[in-house]
């Protein structure tokens, strides 16, 4: 499911959570996780310290961006989504009788906090990634 709003697209992943991105998606090059720098991937890492499939989608949702910090943007958002309910993103990937809510949270937070530590550090102090665009 795609809908617009004030210039973004949304995207509806698996289970109705959405991910945004800019709707300038037609440019030639979108990110990957390849270009990504170390401290932007550890974002990617922490996910998967939370769940698989947070991993999963974090790294699929950097393909709909053009840049680190829009990609950045994007996952925040979802993440604070995901913070705001975490037994329905859980349950949505089939995951919750078997998870500790608790310790899922705590999760989420430091990735949250990780994530905003890499927004508001500078791209040319956050390593290099090991391709270029």
């Amino acid at each position: 499911m795609t809908r617009r709003t004030r210039g973004w697209s949304v995207f509806a992943p698996r289970g109705g959570s959405y991910i945004r991105s800019p709707s300038t998606l037609g440019h030639k090059i979108q990110m990957d996780t390849d270009y990504l720098t170390p401290l932007a991937y550890d974002c990617i890492r922490l996910a998967n310290d939370a769940a698989d499939a947070l991993k999963l989608d974090l790294g699929a949702a950097c393909s709909q961006f053009h840049t680190e910090d829009d990609d950045l943007h994007g996952i925040m958002e979802y993440v604070k989504a995901i913070g705001d309910d975490p037994e329905g993103y859980l349950d949505r990937w089939d995951l919750l009788e078997d998870a500790d809510v608790v310790e899922f949270r705590n999760r989420i937070q430091l990735l949250h906090d990780h994530i905003a530590k890499t927004i508001k550090t500078p791209v040319s102090e956050r390593g290099e990634p090991e391709f270029k665009l």
